[in-house]
């Protein structure tokens, strides 16, 4: 009977050393950002009127490692997946046309098996920067 207390007892330690978040970095090595999210609008700056607002992100694979993230209205970056976070570096769109320069630099990584959270910081021309982090959910 003592042995058998014994497994039971390392059986419990052993199932209760298992948590979400190692089930989180098995599905990391398995994500595939492409696809269409969606998710409201949460900053602090210039974007803090626009809170609430939904935002659609559109990803696409290019190549390799070599994404396309599309926030519409021709706001294009180029992203690539590093450590299981889908990333764009800072970069500026625009720079050349006579419409709004936008500067941005997101990271976008999993918080639950539909769920990413996006954390960026943009700013576009004349209106300012903002700092946003939100929930999106892949559609």
């Amino acid at each position: 009977m003592k042995t058998l207390n014994i497994f039971l007892f390392g059986l419990i330690i052993l199932c209760s050393s298992c948590s979400k978040d190692n089930d989180i970095n098995t599905l990391n090595s398995e994500i595939n950002f492409e696809g269409t999210y969606k998710g409201n609008l949460e900053c602090m700056g210039s974007l803090e009127e626009d809170n609430g607002v939904e935002v659609v992100l559109v990803i696409t694979k290019v190549e390799d490692n070599l994404y396309k993230a599309d926030f519409g209205d021709e706001t294009i970056f180029d992203g690539y997946v590093k450590d299981n976070t889908f990333v764009i570096d800072k970069q500026t769109i625009n720079e050349d046309a006579g419409f709004d320069m936008v500067t941005m630099e997101l990271v976008m990584s999993i918080t639950s098996l539909e769920n990413f959270r996006i954390e960026m910081e943009t700013s576009v021309d004349d209106e300012g920067s903002s700092t946003c982090n939100f929930i999106m959910t892949k559609k």
